[in-house]
């Protein structure tokens, strides 16, 4: 009953084939999802820092002419005040913090 000899390693050779080709096609697509899963924290940091202060690079400045004096440029009589306060601003704290903590462990 047993198979010879060559027929054993010419199947034991395409198996390996087989499961080597298997294992470097599931690390690209570790490595393609771990890249999306990267830009896409990269992209809620960078929205929520916006959504906080503005970019750094715009200098904002009051109703009065005067240039803003917090980072992006808020000042105390802002809309909102800088950041925007009060339960909307939690909302929005507690929903970047929430995508951050479902998007890190990719």
């Amino acid at each position: 009953m047993y198979l010879p000899l060559q027929l054993q390693l010419q199947r034991l050779t395409s198996n390996q084939k087989v499961a080597i080709t298997s294992a470097a096609a599931s690390n690209w697509l570790s490595v393609r999802l771990q890249l999306l899963a990267a830009a896409l924290a990269f992209a809620v940091a960078a929205l929520a820092a916006y959504q906080h202060a503005g970019w750094p690079w715009q200098q904002r400045s009051d109703p009065d002419g005067r240039p803003g004096a917090g980072p992006g440029g808020c000042w105390a009589g802002a809309p909102g005040g800088c950041g925007a306060g009060g339960w909307g601003a939690a909302a929005g704290n507690t929903l970047v913090g929430l995508s951050l903590a479902y998007c890190l462990p990719m």
